[in-house]
């Protein structure tokens, strides 16, 4: 096929593999124990035949929590004193085969007359590693490289990619100017970008049979006055607004109470998620939460309901003139930016290093169908290009 070049070759070679992130749950003295698996062999290897190719003594850095687990790959850069960082890893294919009539292991084809990649992990974020491969085959510089397999499932092993690989440069004294994240931003240089955390709130009841209700407490109602208290303070939260991210956000994505029909449940899990802005920690963020329920349903914490913290990830925000200074140095740059979605240039900012985020398109990503055209992505490598000659 006609305009196919290294970066396009690079990025199908790595789509080719299945890194989709998988979890073995298993049951230890009556608790349920989850440990993320190793992606596919190859795919280290293949990224590493590419470092060596490059001049580079590629590092494993292994799990600190799974020694057996291979957590990211650590190039150290010779002549350029920048860091850029993606991931190998990718959500699983979900429906795919069903509305997509394209090999989800990637294939280079047309859609609406532009020849595109498609893949799973085609924008996230395969094509980036190819770009950022393709880029430093055609130029001297060598900057540093983390490639992490633990970003899409990274809740369960605590992100140990990027924290061990950060672990790893502190200890040996690597000090980038700065980290580029290669996570897609459509091409702008983006500096913000929102934090992530779930709170579990049990509403509390009191059993009893379904034939005699008022014995108990149900549970389940109590709930129903718990999610009308989150959907007012939802509202409240809207008025506090960060100039590049908006105001922080809340979904409910599950609910889970009762056993049995012909009983009154003496418990209900709501479980939610909200994405946070910079100025609001996780910890005060739940507070609110629980005043919030508690003025309007006149229930206690602790009582009638119990809310507790569980994942809790900061945003971050980098001063908007480091921003502009990074995109003077790419031409094709769009401008600057912030991004909703949590990623690992979030744990790198608040490591205390300075980090943008640089990539492709961020449309498709995780759809059936994703794919990247080959036009954008060597736009990105050409941007990478950039980034390294004008460091």
């Amino acid at each position: 096929m006609d305009n196919i070049n290294l970066e396009h070759e690079i990025a199908l070679e790595l789509l080719k593999i299945d890194t989709t992130v998988n979890i073995l749950k298993e049951q230890v003295n009556d608790e349920e124990k989850i440990t993320l698996l190793q992606i596919d062999d190859s795919v280290i290897e293949l990224t590493k035949r590419h470092l060596i190719e490059l001049g580079y003594t590629p590092i494993i850095i292994k799990d600190h929590k799974n020694n057996n687990r291979i957590a990211a790959i650590f190039a150290e850069g010779t002549n350029c004193n920048i860091a850029f960082q993606g991931h190998l890893d990718t959500v699983p294919k979900n429906e795919w085969d069903k509305e997509c009539e394209y090999n989800w292991l990637g294939e280079i084809t047309e859609k609406n007359e532009e020849k595109v990649l498609f893949g799973r992990g085609a924008i996230d974020m395969k094509a980036q590693i190819g770009a950022l491969f393709a880029s430093l085959y055609e130029t001297n510089k060598r900057p540093h490289i983390i490639l992490t397999t633990d970003e899409e499932m990274g809740h369960y092993s605590g992100f140990a990619g990027i924290h061990n690989t950060l672990d790893y440069m502190k200890r040996n004294n690597i000090s980038p100017e700065f980290f580029v994240n290669m996570e897609a931003s459509s091409f702008n240089v983006t500096y913000s970008r929102k934090g992530a955390m779930t709170v579990n709130i049990y509403g509390k009841g009191k059993s009893a049979h379904g034939s005699r209700p008022e014995e108990g407490i149900n549970s389940i109602y109590r709930a129903r006055r718990i999610i009308e208290a989150i959907e007012n303070h939802i509202e409240e939260i809207k008025q506090i607004k960060d100039p590049v991210l908006g105001y922080r956000t809340i979904n409910i994505g599950k609910i889970s109470g009762g056993s049995r029909v012909n009983t009154v449940p003496d418990e209900t899990i709501i479980n939610l998620e909200s994405r946070l802005i910079p100025g609001e920690t996780g910890e005060q963020a739940t507070e609110k939460l629980i005043a919030a329920i508690s003025k309007q349903t006149g229930f206690t914490q602790g009582n009638e309901f119990e809310a507790i913290l569980g994942m809790n990830y900061p945003p971050y925000q980098m001063p908007v003139e480091f921003a502009k200074s990074i995109a003077e140095k790419i031409p094709l740059a769009k401008g600057i930016g912030g991004e909703f979605g949590f990623a690992e240039d979030n744990f790198i900012c608040n490591k205390g290093f300075n980090v943008i985020g640089f990539g492709p398109t961020n449309q498709h990503a995780h759809e059936p169908g994703e794919y990247v055209t080959l036009n954008d992505l060597t736009k990105c490598k050409d941007c990478y290009i950039s980034l390294i000659e004008n460091k």
